[in-house]
C-alpha cells in the first residue's frame, strides 16, 4: 500500500503540477514505431498555424508467426485524440483481437477485447539541436479477460519519447545523414491489482505472482526517411518485470521462475509507407523473448517459434479547425 501511495504522488507531481503551471507539452505512447515529422520552413511574417482539435485513427493489423501452428492474430483498433491546449492532448484507445489458434475443447470464440487505454500527453519544444520530446501518462480500464479474471484494477504508465535528427548535430549535408534520426523510449509501469497472485482453478496448486511494476527502455534505435513517404526503422528494447512479493516459500535456487524479476528484450525492424495524409501502411518484424534462461542470459535474432511479422494499415482524420497562437 505504501508503494502504491508513493506511485500516486509521483504521478501527481509529474502530470498535474506541470499542467497547472502551464509548462510546455504533449504527445506519444506505446506505438509500434516512432514517427518522425518533417520540418517545415518557418514563415517569419505569420507564425500562426491552424491545428485540429479532434483527431482519430482507425486501423487493422495482422500479426503472424513463421510456423504453421503459430497463433495468428488480427487486431482492430480505434484511437481518438483531443487537443485542449497548444501542446497538451488527451486520447483514448480501444482494440479488439481475433485469435485463430484455439483449443478445440473450449468454447472460446477467439475474439478478445483489450483493455481501454486513457492517455494524457505533453510535448516539449525549443530543445537543443531541434530534438523532439514527448511525455505522457496513461492508465487502463480493465475490459480484457486477463485483467478481469486476475482482478487487475488498472495499469498505469509513465513514458517518454525523445528523437534527434543527426543533421543539426553533425552539420553534414549528406542525403542519408540528413534523414537519419535516433530515438529512445523509456517507460515505467505499475499494475494495481486486488491480489498478488493469479486466480486458481480446479486441480490447480496455486496461482503465480502477478507483475507489480515494469521498468526499462521500450525502444532505442534509428529511423531513416528514404523519401518523404517511406521510412525504415530498427530498434532494440530491454525491460524488467518485477512480480508481487508473496508469502509462499520457494526454493531459492530457482532464480529464474515467475517468483523473481524477469528480463525481456525486443528486436524490431519496420518499414512505413505514408500513402497520403490520411492512409498509412507498414510491414514489420519483431522478436520479443525472455533474456534470462536457465540461469544465464541468452539473446537470439530469430526463432521461428517466437518471432513474428506484422502488416498494418490505418486511416486518420481530423476536424474542428482552430486558429491557435504560436
Amino acid at each position: 500500500m505504501r508503494n502504491k501511495l508513493i506511485f500516486f504522488i509521483l504521478i501527481f507531481f509529474y502530470g498535474v503540477i506541470p499542467y497547472l503551471s502551464s509548462a510546455e507539452t504533449n504527445e506519444a505512447l506505446d506505438k509500434a514505431s516512432l514517427e518522425l515529422t518533417h520540418e517545415r520552413s518557418p514563415n517569419k511574417e505569420n507564425t500562426k498555424e491552424k491545428t485540429k482539435r479532434f483527431s482519430s485513427t482507425a486501423g487493422f493489423q495482422q500479426v503472424s508467426g513463421f510456423i504453421v501452428s503459430a497463433d495468428h492474430v488480427s487486431q482492430f483498433f480505434l484511437n481518438g485524440s483531443y487537443r485542449f491546449k497548444e501542446k497538451w492532448s488527451a486520447s483514448i484507445t480501444q482494440s479488439l483481437n481475433r485469435h485463430y489458434f484455439l483449443n478445440p475443447n473450449s468454447n472460446d470464440k477467439g475474439v478478445w477485447i483489450q483493455d481501454m487505454v486513457l492517455s494524457l500527453n505533453r510535448k516539449f519544444t525549443g530543445l537543443p539541436y531541434k530534438s523532439q520530446l514527448n511525455t505522457g501518462l496513461s492508465s487502463t480500464l480493465p475490459f480484457s479477460y486477463y485483467s478481469r479474471v486476475n482482478d487487475i484494477i488498472t495499469v498505469s504508465s509513465v513514458y517518454l519519447n525523445w528523437s534527434l535528427k543527426l543533421d543539426p548535430l553533425f552539420n553534414i549535408r549528406s542525403h542519408w545523414i540528413k534523414n537519419l534520426a535516433v530515438f529512445i523510449n523509456p517507460i515505467g509501469r505499475y499494475y494495481f491489482s486486488l491480489y498478488t497472485t493469479s486466480r486458481t482453478f480446479k486441480q490447480s496448486l496455486g496461482g503465480t505472482p502477478l507483475p507489480e511494476f515494469l521498468l526499462g527502455i521500450q525502444r532505442v534505435g534509428l529511423s531513416l526517411n528514404i523519401t518523404d513517404y517511406f521510412s525504415l526503422a530498427g530498434s532494440y528494447g530491454r525491460w524488467v518485470i518485477f512480480p508481487y512479493k508473496t508469502n509462499y516459500e520457494r526454493d531459492k535456487s530457482s532464480q529464474y521462475d515467475s517468483y523473481y524479476q524477469r528480463h525481456y528484450y525486443l528486436l524490431s525492424l519496420s518499414g512505413t509507407w505514408i500513402i497520403n495524409n490520411k492512409w498509412k501502411a507498414s510491414l514489420s518484424y519483431s522478436h520479443v523473448d525472455r533474456l534470462d534462461r536457465q540461469g544465464r542470459l541468452e539473446m537470439v535474432l530469430f526463432d521461428d517459434y517466437i518471432s513474428t511479422w506484422a502488416m498494418s494499415v490505418s486511416y486518420s482524420f481530423a476536424f474542428n479547425s482552430l486558429h491557435n497562437p504560436d
